[in-house]
C-alpha cells in the first residue's frame, strides 16, 4: 500500500503553534541551566511578561477574555494599586523602574497561566511532545549521573549523607530538584494518552534522580507522591475522590520528611528563611495595612537594591544578607507578601491563587491523569513556597504553563480518561 500524507489533515499553523509552545515550556524549564553559559537569557522571563501583558491588556481592551478570570484580573489591579499606594506612603523605593520590575516578578505566573490556558491549539498533543523530550531528559540525565559515580564531570556538587549530590547542567542541586516540580507532573499527565513500560520506567527513573539531588523537599516530595498516587489509583479504573482526609494525611507526610529542616530554618534565630519571615510580620505592622509597598521586602529588587529596610533591622550581620551577599534575601515567598502588601495585599494573592487552583480542580474534575498531574504541581509548588519564592521565579513559569495547557479552553470539554489511561 502506497503511504501518502494527510496533506488535508495538516495546518502549518496549527503545528508552528504546537511546537512553538512545547520548545516555550522546555525553554523556561531549562532557563536557570541556560543563564550561566548565556547571560542574556536572564532576560527571557521579563521579556516574556511584558509580552503577555500587552496581549492580556488587548484582550481585556476587546473584551476577548474568559469571564471567570474577572476576579484575578481585578485582584490583580486591586493589589497593583496597594502595591504603588505603599510606596508612595512608605518612600522607601523610588526608582520606578525598579518597582515596575518588581510588579512584573510579582504576576508573571499568573499572567502566563491566563495567557496560555486560552490558546486553541491541540493541548494534548503539546502535552505529548513535551513528555517526549521530558523523557529524553531523564535518560540523558540517568546516564550522567551513572558516569558521575565513577568520574567528575561537574555534575555533582555539595556532600550529603555520604555521598554527592545531583546536579545535572543547574548551577546548584537546589535548582536540579526544582526542575522536578515540572518535569514529574509533565510525565504524570502523559499518562493520559496511554500507559506503556517505557513511561512508568523513566517516571521512577525520573524520581530516584529527584532524590539523588539529597534534598529534604525532594524527599518530602517523593514520599508525598507515593501516598498520594496510592490514595488516588487504589480504585482500579474508577475515580478517587479527593477527601479532606487526604490532605491531612499528605500534609503529615510532607511534615515528618521535612520536620528537621523546618526546624532549622524557622526555630532558630540565624537561618535567613525564619528572620525573614520574623521581620516580615514587623514590617507588615509597622507599614498596616498595605505593607512597604514594591521592592522593599523579600524581593529580587529589594535585595538588588538593598532596602532601607534591611539596614534598619541589621540583616548585615547574618551570611547571605548583607551587601555583596545577598543571595538569602528573597529565599522564600510568604515573607515577601506579608511585608510589601500588608494585610489587605496578602488576603488579595490568597484569593488569585486559590481562584486559580479552584478554576483547575473544576475544568479537570472528569480527567483522571491531568488533574492528578494538575494537584501535585500546586502541591509542589505551595509546599516550596514556605522555604522559597516559588510562586515569584522564573523557573516557575514552565510548570504554570503547564498547568494552563492541562485546563481545557473554555466552551471545550476534557474527555475522560480512563480508557486511554489503560497499560499498553
Amino acid at each position: 500500500m502506497m503511504f501518502t500524507i494527510p496533506w488535508r489533515r495538516f495546518n502549518l499553523t496549527n503545528a508552528a503553534v504546537i511546537l512553538g509552545l512545547a520548545g516555550l515550556v522546555w525553554l523556561f524549564a531549562l532557563q536557570r541551566a541556560i543563564i550561566p553559559r548565556f547571560g542574556a537569557a536572564g532576560y527571557l522571563d521579563e521579556l516574556f511578561a511584558i509580552c503577555v501583558v500587552g496581549i492580556a491588556l488587548v484582550r481585556l481592551i476587546l473584551g476577548r477574555w474568559d469571564k471567570l478570570d474577572t476576579f484575578v484580573y481585578l485582584s490583580m489591579l486591586l493589589l497593583t494599586i496597594i502595591g504603588l499606594v505603599s510606596n508612595t506612603c512608605s518612600g522607601l523605593l523610588d526608582n520606578k523602574f525598579a518597582i515596575v520590575i518588581d510588579i512584573i516578578s510579582t504576576f508573571k505566573v499568573i499572567l502566563a497561566f491566563l495567557w496560555v490556558k486560552d490558546i486553541e491549539c491541540d493541548r494534548d498533543r503539546v502535552i505529548r511532545i513535551a513528555a517526549r523530550i521530558g523523557r529524553a531528559v531523564v535518560v540523558v540525565m540517568a546516564v550522567c549521573m551513572a558516569v558521575s559515580l565513577f568520574k567528575d564531570i561537574g555534575m555533582t556538587s555539595n556532600p550529603r549523607y555520604g555521598m554527592q549530590s545531583f546536579r545535572f547542567v543547574f548551577n546548584n542541586a537546589g535548582n536540579c530538584s526544582k526542575f522536578f516540580y515540572f518535569l514529574v507532573p509533565l510525565l504524570l499527565a502523559d499518562l493520559k494518552s496511554g500507559i506503556t513500560q517505557w513511561k512508568k520506567a523513566t517516571l521512577v527513573l525520573a524520581c530516584i534522580l529527584w532524590l539523588l539531588t539529597l534534598r529534604s523537599r525532594a524527599f518530602s516530595f517523593v514520599a508525598l507522591l507515593a501516598v498520594f498516587a496510592f490514595l488516588y489509583f487504589r480504585g482500579g479504573g474508577k475515580k478517587i475522590p479527593i477527601r479532606w482526609y487526604h490532605v491531612v494525611l499528605l500534609g503529615a507526610v510532607a511534615v515528618y520528611f521535612s520536620w528537621d529542616k523546618l526546624i532549622q530554618y524557622f526555630m532558630t534565630s540565624t537561618q535567613a528563611r525564619g528572620i525573614l519571615l520574623r521581620y516580615s510580620i514587623v514590617t507588615m505592622m509597622a507599614y498596616f495595612p498595605l505593607g512597604s509597598g514594591f521592592g522593599t521586602y523579600g524581593s529580587d529588587i529589594a535585595a538588588t537594591y538593598y532596602s532601607p529596610l534591611y539596614e534598619q533591622y541589621g540583616f548585615r550581620r547574618f551570611y547571605g544578607m548583607g551587601h555583596g551577599h545577598t543571595h538569602y534575601l528573597n529565599d522564600n515567598y510568604w515573607p515577601m507578601i506579608f511585608g510589601q502588601f500588608g494585610i489587605f495585599g496578602t488576603a488579595l494573592m490568597v484569593g488569585i491563587l486559590g481562584s486559580i487552583h479552584k478554576k483547575i480542580f473544576i475544568s479537570l474534575k472528569n480527567d483522571r491523569y491531568y488533574l492528578f498531574a494538575a494537584v501535585c504541581a500546586m502541591a509542589f509548588l505551595l509546599l516550596s513556597s514556605v522555604a522559597s519564592k516559588s510562586y515569584s521565579e522564573f523557573s516557575s513559569i514552565c510548570i504554570f504553563l503547564l498547568l494552563g495547557l492541562l485546563v481545557p479552553r473554555r466552551g471545550e470539554q476534557t474527555e475522560l480518561s480512563g480508557d486511554k489511561g489503560k497499560e499498553e
